[in-house]
């Protein structure tokens, strides 16, 4: 498979505000001369004034990748891709920085019920909730107006669509809490040892690196428990790492 890296910075991007976009501007120009660091301090000025968009963290993906930081770069096309999950170029450059990481993990089986629905998001079971919704309000009226075997018919519809949006709404719900309890994070730190326990005596029982992704757990004061890919847990300094 041909690996395909877009170092390329985007000059399309609307911002809300124009001093935001007077730094965007300043920083592309920066990029474009080599000045990376200069970049990205352009860029964390568009984020500082509230503008959230999937193209200036792709931007700041590729400067931190220009300066090899790794863990910042995975870090960003994330972030680009949380905000715009079909950015094609920051999707292609994640897996290009990703390939570049030390750790390697089996991915854990998480194809539970419970998992299956949040990976469609609440948004996609609102939308189904609502054109139930209307399926009902639709049959409803076919049973205060219809005669008969019609108005028999829509009175049953009727109720089969209420429960439907009754379901869908759960499942919506069940969306909204599942998403809300995976919080993830990038491991920042060029090299951490991944303790037994929330302390610098613990044991060490795995060597990471920056760039790998992790499920985050309980936190305590200046440690974060954590879940590698494959399902194993530990503790990290929470320094080492940052959450998307």
């Amino acid at each position: 498979m041909r690996v395909f890296l877009s170092l390329f910075f985007v000059l399309s991007v609307r911002l809300v505000f124009s001093q935001a976009d007077a730094s965007f501007e300043r920083a592309n120009a920066s990029y474009a001369a080599g000045n990376y660091e200069l970049a990205l301090a352009g860029y964390q000025q568009v984020v500082d004034q509230g503008v959230q968009s999937s193209d200036v963290y792709f931007n700041m993906g590729n400067a931190h990748f220009k300066l090899q930081n790794l863990g910042e770069a995975i870090y960003h096309y994330e972030k680009a891709l949380l905000l715009d999950p079909n950015n094609e170029r920051a999707s292609n450059n994640l897996g290009f920085a990703q390939a570049s990481r030390l750790d390697a993990f089996e991915e854990k089986d998480r194809t539970d019920f419970f998992t299956n629905i949040a990976s469609r998001g609440s948004d996609y079971w609102a939308w189904w909730t609502i054109g139930c919704a209307v399926l009902a309000a639709i049959m409803l009226f076919l049973f205060l107006r219809g005669r008969g075997i019609m108005k028999r018919l829509g009175l049953v519809l009727f109720l089969v669509g209420l429960m439907g949006v009754g379901t869908l709404f759960w499942l919506a719900g069940i969306a909204e809490d599942q998403g809300s309890k995976l919080k993830t994070a990038i491991i920042l730190s060029e090299q951490v040892d991944l303790k037994e326990e929330p302390s610098d005596t613990a044991p060490t029982s795995l060597e990471l690196h920056e760039g790998t992704k992790v499920i985050l757990q309980q936190s305590v004061p200046g440690w974060q428990e954590i879940e590698l890919p494959n399902g194993s847990l530990g503790w990290l300094p929470s320094s080492s790492l940052r959450a998307l």
